[in-house]
């Protein structure tokens, strides 16, 4: 992790992020079911089994006490389900679980609901999104 100069704009930078999520949700979880239907076909064309060990959710998001987990966990609760939808071999809960990240850590029961559905492979085992992004 590289240290951060300043967390002046932290609130404007999730602000300007959840007004994006709240107006442009289901285009993007839409373009992501496309990406990942692509990438199956690719997958069964060549007899390779296919994938996501980066995650899902934002890039380089950090712990803050004022930055939210939630538009994380819904991201990876709508990305694994569409993962399992597109047969994909393996895939993971967010790109954010390591130790340092202890907001995302602490909701045991997250990522335990999420390593249930990806173990059983099976859609629709994935929580129902909370919601809370799209109602902030």
């Amino acid at each position: 992790m590289h240290p951060l100069k300043s967390d002046i704009r932290f609130m404007e930078c999730q602000e300007g992020m959840r007004r994006w999520w709240r107006t442009e949700r289901k285009e993007v979880i839409a373009w992501k079911d496309h990406q990942l239907s692509l990438v199956a076909e690719a997958g069964r064309r060549h007899n390779i089994p296919c994938g996501n060990t980066e995650g899902w959710g934002p890039i380089d998001w950090t712990e803050h006490p004022v930055l939210s987990w939630d538009f994380t966990k819904e991201a990876g609760e709508i990305c694994v389900e569409l993962a399992l939808k597109h047969g994909q071999k393996f895939t993971c809960t967010s790109n954010v679980t390591h130790p340092q990240f202890l907001g995302l850590g602490r909701d045991i029961a997250w990522h335990q609901s999420l390593t249930t559905a990806i173990k059983k492979g099976v859609v629709g085992q994935v929580r129902q999104p909370s919601g809370l992004v799209q109602d902030i």
